[in-house]
């Protein structure tokens, strides 16, 4: 909130302000402290109103998303596991397929391009662009063949295994760990997606 204030993004009341921009949010709002239901019906009502002032917010998955999606929930909050737990669910459940915000989330891309600059949680390895891969591509597979998914489906199928590694783009570290890439790989992965940033 401190952040989206300071940055006129929203008003004190927590409403959009920020007319035609695009607010981009490159997940792991999940598994994120204790107030995670509250920043996700921030951004899914910020959402509706930004596209009532022409603005757009893009929301993405990260890795942190997709393990709970998954069934991953060894990072949530013990105030959701009894929470989830005084319903009679496993916290998992409450992103279900059958639920609102389960079905929001599933929605939910993995890469946006904006202008000129492509989104990605973690980033795009050369690995990946070697598959020949698109973006539209990746967003689809990892809708229809990975959130939600048994882990022995998705291990069982090697680009599924592929996308879930460390070189796949909600794991991938190689701007910031060693090895780092190197800027020619950057360029090349750059003119690969058709973007500049």
């Amino acid at each position: 909130i401190d952040l989206l204030k300071s940055h006129k993004v929203i008003d004190d009341h927590y409403n959009w302000i920020f007319n035609d921009g695009h607010l981009i949010v490159l997940g792991d709002i999940l598994d994120r402290g204790p107030q995670v239901t509250e920043a996700l019906w921030l951004i899914f009502r910020l959402e509706q109103q930004a596209l009532k002032s022409g603005g757009k917010v893009h929301v993405m998955l990260g890795n942190h998303e997709l393990m709970v999606l998954n069934n991953d929930v060894r990072y949530i909050n013990d105030k959701y596991i009894k929470s989830a737990q005084l319903m009679g669910k496993n916290y998992s459940d409450l992103y279900s397929e059958d639920s609102f915000m389960g079905k929001w989330l599933r929605q939910k891309p993995i890469m946006v391009t904006v202008n000129d600059i492509l989104f990605v949680h973690a980033g795009v390895s050369t690995d990946y662009i070697n598959k020949g891969i698109t973006r539209t591509k990746t967003n689809e597979i990892f809708a229809k063949e990975i959130i939600g998914q048994s882990w022995d489906k998705i291990l069982n199928d090697s680009l599924l295994t592929f996308f879930m590694s460390k070189k796949g783009p909600v794991w991938f570290r190689g701007y910031f760990d060693k090895p780092l890439l190197k800027e020619y790989q950057i360029d090349h992965l750059l003119r690969y997606f058709d973007v500049n940033h």
